[in-house]
């Protein structure tokens, strides 16, 4: 076993020693190959004979500080600087860092193992954005401004990605700010387009053997030969047939439902090769929690503004039970319109018993002059004698009430035509060849030419009596 020889009466060689502080206040320069130690920070540096102390390098063996390559990298305990001397974390945080400066843009370059793909990350200096760069295809995929929020984007365990949200519960998840935040999510074209053939953006889901979206929300830029506009639209896809659209919003704002050229505000348009059935496009639907009861029903309302700018409801068309029993519904339909500033009230009603309801004012003569509805006996009896005296009312089904001596032969009374005339054209004496439907005169009654005289009354009274 060898041993140290023993040396007897040693000579001690010293190195020049001060503190970091007295090195730093006299700055003395060193020559060449001259060591000097600083004994309260254990690093020391050799001088070059021109070099004052303060600008010479330290070196380092173990915990001190060492460099290469000149005065580029640095290692400073634990930390490891590349063009700093000083490399750390500014909040003073103590965690091992890698830092790098550099007079421009300065970047950590990862190479693959056949170093033909190249990326690096770097801290623009211009913006000060923090970069992801493609160097192979000199590209900047992946940028970060300063300031950015925390979480501005979380991955979590489970592949879920969070914009502003550290706990995304979905694949994506968005989170506001604050309560009274706006954000909203943009997909931007690169150029406006200026042909028929623009771009198209969305969300939903795609057919697994295409790229292209089989059920979602379409952007959608269009060109209408003059600027360029946008539309969304909700298609779906029929099993392989091809894709629908079933709800449109145009550039207008109108909304298209079975349409892709809404003309209204709401246009909703069923199309088949159906040519003898009535396929309806619409449905309101009232359900309950309770148990439906008569009164129990759905409608729609019309809202109109008035002069002053207040809205008022002007009608309303309500479809209604009047007996909810189970096997035995009876609904009415019910109209109603808005009179002298009133919120609209009920004037027609069609009952489920084939009866139509007049529970307001009509006009029937044009001058306005007689009123039907729910009025006083002397309105009805004004009514009535509008009948017999002769008064020109018109019916749906085109018959007309009018003197029964308009009809050749017929004496003066109350009648109901049907034929040879239309309205506005009834003359003093009507063609010979023409019969009226229903005759009231002073004696007889008469329907379809079937003629029911007092004498024949007379006798039927008299039969009966017997």
């Amino acid at each position: 076993m060898s041993t140290f020889p023993i040396v007897k009466n040693p000579t001690i060689i010293e190195l020049r020693n001060d503190t970091a502080a007295n090195w730093t206040s006299f700055n003395p320069i060193l020559h060449v190959g001259e060591l000097g130690y600083e004994y309260d920070t254990v690093k020391f540096k050799i001088g070059d004979g021109s070099t004052v102390w303060a600008s010479l390098a330290y070196f380092e063996t173990g915990d001190g500080l060492w460099n290469a390559n000149g005065s580029d990298i640095y290692f400073n305990t634990g930390n490891v600087g590349v063009g700093t001397d000083s490399p750390g974390l500014d909040n003073g945080s103590s965690t091992r860092v890698l830092e790098i400066e550099g007079t421009q843009n300065p970047a950590l370059a990862i190479y693959n193992s056949a170093a033909t793909q190249q990326w690096a990350a770097y801290v623009a200096d211009v913006g000060g954005l923090f970069n992801i760069f493609d160097a192979t295809g000199n590209t900047v995929p992946f940028q970060i401004e300063t300031t950015a929020p925390s979480n501005s984007l979380y991955i979590d365990s489970a592949g879920q990605i969070g914009i502003k949200s550290a706990g995304p519960a979905t694949m994506l998840m968005g989170q506001l700010p604050s309560a009274a935040a706006f954000e909203k999510f943009t997909i931007q074209p690169n150029t406006e387009g200026t042909s028929a053939a623009l771009g198209k953006a969305g969300f939903g889901m795609n057919a697994i053997t295409a790229d292209v979206i089989r059920a979602g929300m379409i952007v959608e830029q269009i060109w209408d030969g003059v600027f360029t506009d946008y539309q969304i639209s909700f298609q779906t896809h029929d099993g392989g047939v091809g894709d629908k659209t079933g709800l449109l919003l145009d550039k207008n704002g109108r909304v298209g439902v079975g349409t892709l050229s809404p003309d209204r505000l709401f246009h909703a348009e069923v199309a088949d090769a159906i040519t003898n059935v009535v396929t309806y496009a619409q449905r309101l639907s009232h359900i309950t929690s309770g148990t439906a009861a008569a009164s129990f029903g759905t409608g729609i309302e019309f809202e109109l503004e008035g002069a002053d700018g207040t809205f008022l409801v002007s009608g309303a068309i309500e479809n209604v039970w009047t007996d909810a029993s189970t096997g035995a519904e009876d609904a009415d339909l019910i109209f109603k319109v808005s009179k002298g500033g009133a919120v609209a009230t009920e004037v027609i009603r069609v009952k489920a018993d084939n009866v139509i309801l007049v529970t307001g004012d009509i006009n029937p003569e044009a001058d306005g002059t007689r009123d039907l509805g729910v009025q006083t006996t002397a309105q009805w009896a004004n009514v009535w004698s509008d009948l017999i005296n002769g008064a020109d009312y018109s019916y749906l089904n085109g018959w007309r009430t009018l003197e029964a001596d308009k009809y050749l032969g017929y004496p003066a009374g109350f009648a109901i035509g049907t034929e040879g005339f239309k309205d506005g054209q009834v003359t003093a004496a009507m063609p010979g060849n023409l019969k009226p439907l229903f005759v009231v005169a002073e004696d007889f009654i008469e329907f379809k030419g079937r003629r029911l005289t007092t004498k024949i009354m007379d006798k039927l009274i008299a039969l009966m009596g017997e």
